[in-house]
């Protein structure tokens, strides 16, 4: 962890030029791989379709100039998608409180480093946690209704075991996504907090026309409108 910001500097430098290929991303804990200290695990799972696409995702990896300050690293390794998943849900275990915040942003990273800082040296005890995950959507993409996305995509997850500490953790992940709210350009609708704080889901033109087919479909309002929209 004491390298958070040499990480996160590198990361945000290599970020535009890492292939679509790979879904870069880096999670900070207390308790990094579930038995170690403070730390962030950066991950990047490859979806190559030739031995050249492979190699040249694995390059940003393999090359970066902070490999040698990793106190774990692994070699590249197919673990099947079963793995893959079990990995990822094992820092989502159940029976646990949560309370969750995102957003998107292509801030400059000197911008986010104050934040990010924050954001390490406030979580919760483990398995709350920080992703990071590099996204930098294409130039034109498919029509899409939830069209809000962006370069990075920030997301903090509180978690509690004990109801009692609801009031300790709860509102953790929405103070500091709305301090961070002039960074960025809106949220994604899956690990969002539209109950206390609202932000932009979609644009403006596309939220538009889902209300015109909403008055079209459901003139008498049996639908909920939009959870809490901004």
């Amino acid at each position: 962890i004491k390298h958070l910001e040499e990480v996160f500097n590198w990361a945000h430098e290599v970020g535009p030029t890492i292939p679509p290929a790979v879904e870069f991303q880096m999670l900070t804990s207390r308790k990094t791989l579930s038995i170690m200290g403070p730390g962030i695990e950066a991950a990047a799972p490859i979806f190559a379709d030739t031995k050249a696409e492979l190699n040249e995702a694995m390059a940003f990896m393999k090359n970066s100039p902070i490999k040698s300050k990793a106190y774990l690293s692994t070699p590249f390794l197919n673990p099947g998608i079963k793995m893959l998943y079990n990995f990822v849900m094992s820092h989502y275990p159940s029976n646990y409180h949560w309370g969750v915040d995102n957003m998107w942003t292509h801030a400059p990273v000197n911008d986010l480093m104050p934040y990010l800082k924050k954001i390490a040296a406030t979580l919760p005890p483990a398995p709350a946690h920080m992703l990071w995950l590099n996204w930098y959507p294409p130039a034109k993409r498919q029509d899409m209704a939830f069209s809000t996305e962006d370069n990075i995509y920030i997301a903090l997850y509180g978690c509690w075991k004990s109801e009692k500490d609801t009031a300790l953790y709860g509102n953790w992940a929405t103070n500091l996504m709305s301090e961070m709210a002039h960074l960025s350009t809106g949220i994604q609708l899956a690990d969002e907090n539209l109950h206390n704080r609202t932000a932009p889901f979609v644009s403006n033109n596309h939220l538009q026309k889902l209300d015109t087919i909403r008055l079209q479909q459901d003139p008498n309002g049996i639908f909920n409108t939009w959870h809490s929209r901004p």
